[in-house]
């Protein structure tokens, strides 16, 4: 019950008895990680309750330079761990820009940051660059920094390239679409580019289909010999 104890077991404790609650602050310097003594693997520093048996520490990795902020059992893991019995949320506030910033020296930094208003900025090759922005109505701007839509591309080359890495020659395979949902996610239409036949090459096929209330329709395509298709064939392959 004195300001500081000092225990056999690695321990010390600052604070003072407040008639009888011991909270003060935890120094112990023999643990496994996980707040009960045990194998030497990390330190812990702790805001502690004797009387309940309360607090969460601070876990230090000797051996690895490893911080644990949470109950850790054998230590952390990683650089920074955060563990809790609720949600593991950390914080960032001051009166310029809070951020966390990634780099092997300053002039090859990454950055995610807080920008104007309730923005969040990522930065990389660079602290000052802006490469992706989210803004308060939830819209995002990759190399716009004031996006108009959900989605909004600016730069020298604005191209999108759709993927599809199935190795499939099938008539219609290998798709990449773009489908266009209502409020009850059912689609409205499409926009499509496949395969066209069945040999093992490149030919490509376009096609645009529609929902008729029923299900959705093919009604225009261009195939690889550059003939269009107008109207609903039945196969959805056309002429």
């Amino acid at each position: 019950n004195e300001p500081l104890e000092v225990g056999g077991t690695g321990r010390a404790f600052f604070g003072n008895n407040g008639g009888g609650s011991r909270k003060g602050l935890l120094i112990d310097g023999k643990d496994d990680g996980s707040g009960g003594g045990g194998t030497v693997t990390c330190a812990r520093i702790e805001s502690y309750d004797y009387n309940a048996s309360e607090g969460w520490p601070l876990v230090i990795n000797p051996l690895g330079g490893k911080v644990g902020i949470g109950s850790h059992a054998g230590g952390p893991n990683h650089l920074l761990t955060l563990s809790g019995s609720g949600n593991a949320i950390l914080s960032l506030s001051c009166s310029a820009t809070p951020g966390i910033y990634f780099h092997s020296n300053r002039a090859d930094a990454a950055s995610i940051r807080s920008g104007t208003g309730k923005n969040l900025v990522f930065s990389a090759n660079g602290l000052t660059n802006e490469h992706l922005r989210i803004d308060e109505n939830v819209n995002i701007g990759i190399g716009d920094s004031n996006p108009g839509t959900l989605l909004q591309l600016k730069g020298t080359a604005p191209y999108l390239t759709i993927h599809n890495s199935t190795a499939e020659n099938t008539e219609g395979g290998c798709e990449s679409k773009i489908i266009f949902e209502d409020h009850a996610n059912a689609s409205l239409g499409q926009i499509q580019v496949s395969h066209d036949g069945t040999a093992d090459d490149t030919r490509g096929k376009f096609a645009v289909s529609v929902h008729d209330g029923s299900a959705l329709k093919q009604y225009f395509f261009i195939n690889r010999t550059g003939s269009v298709g107008l109207g609903y064939f039945g196969d959805n392959r056309g002429p």
